[in-house]
């Protein structure tokens, strides 16, 4: 059975995510964090991307990408084929890293990239790896909530401006709603309005 062509456009934003194989870890130490960060980095710039919110758990990663030039699959596609490259070299491991095609969902309005950011930040409190967001050092909550530390693929200041337009005001209110423990309002795949939404009403879409 053939795949699913992705939604493409200029200016379209993503929640993208992959899982190790057979739920596997795909991070093992500080080095492949990094290393993934890294191409991370590259990649955003080479591409143009913005990735104004990430978290690195053990066994998958969750991404929002925004894609100016609507090209998420070969961005993707540079960025996962390296680091498995990497990640096998380094390990000294063969076979597939990855579990599947990584999983792209469009974010398509504000409500659902506010509760989407809020899920991936609070993803290692659910898991126990942590006590709150920030004490995690692999995702951008740091870089969101403190001034100039956000890489450079990892701009927040879009992010930020949908709470305030003082850049001080709008962290603090930020951390508050990402500190927020009822999870019950955060996005997630199963509950999500935003997957009933038609991908097709996107402008100059394309499907790759």
């Amino acid at each position: 059975m053939p795949r699913l062509a992705r939604t493409e456009y200029p200016g379209a934003t993503y929640h993208v995510f992959a899982r190790g194989h057979d739920r596997r870890k795909m991070f093992l130490d500080d080095s492949d964090h990094f290393s993934f960060l890294s191409r991370l980095e590259r990649i955003a710039s080479r591409h143009h991307w913005n990735v104004p919110v990430y978290c690195l758990m053990g066994n998958h990663y969750h991404l929002v990408v925004e894609t100016p030039d609507g090209n998420l699959t070969v961005g993707m596609r540079d960025l996962n084929s390296s680091y498995c490259q990497r990640f096998n070299q380094r390990h000294e491991r063969q076979g597939p890293l990855l579990q599947g095609r990584y999983g792209a969902i469009l974010v398509e309005d504000d409500a659902y990239l506010l509760g989407l950011a809020r899920y991936v930040l609070r993803n290692p409190v659910r898991a126990g790896l942590c006590g709150r967001p920030d004490d995690w050092r692999w995702s951008s909550y740091a870089g969101t909530v403190v001034p100039g530390r956000a890489p450079a693929f990892a701009n927040p200041s879009e992010l930020l401006a949908l709470f305030d337009c003082d850049p001080d005001a709008a962290r603090r209110s930020f951390a508050e709603f990402v500190s927020l423990h009822d999870d019950k309002t955060v996005w997630s795949p199963q509950v999500s309005s935003g997957l009933s939404r038609s991908l097709g009403r996107a402008p100059n879409v394309k499907r790759v």
